[in-house]
């Protein structure tokens, strides 16, 4: 009955299908746009305050196929892994490919 959403205001939403209003919503941050698991830790809503959220559109989101808290994420040229048992405030791991390399 969950599914989630992405869009062009950079933000992916967790819905049930049964509610008009989203469960959660996740945007990532720019101290964690790095090709490197975020570290294992809860900040808090005044932490966060300073974080300058990526403005970029989600063009693809997909759920793992054998996790159900496991999703990946398209947005501006990189992939965002996000592991909901980890952490629901930041991506897991975000990749961004190396341009030139096929």
């Amino acid at each position: 009955n969950l599914f989630l959403s992405c869009s062009s205001d950079w933000t992916i939403r967790l819905w049930d299908q049964d509610s008009t209003t989203p469960l959660h919503i996740f945007q990532v941050t720019q101290k964690q746009e790095q090709s490197k698991p975020a570290p294992s830790r809860r900040r808090g809503t005044e932490e966060r305050k300073g974080d300058q959220s990526s403005q970029e559109a989600v063009q693809d989101i997909d759920w793992c196929p054998s996790d159900s808290t496991v999703f990946a994420c398209v947005r501006g040229g990189r992939v965002e892994l996000w592991y909901l048992t980890h952490s629901v405030l930041d991506p897991f791991l975000v990749h961004k490919p190396v341009s030139g390399v096929k």
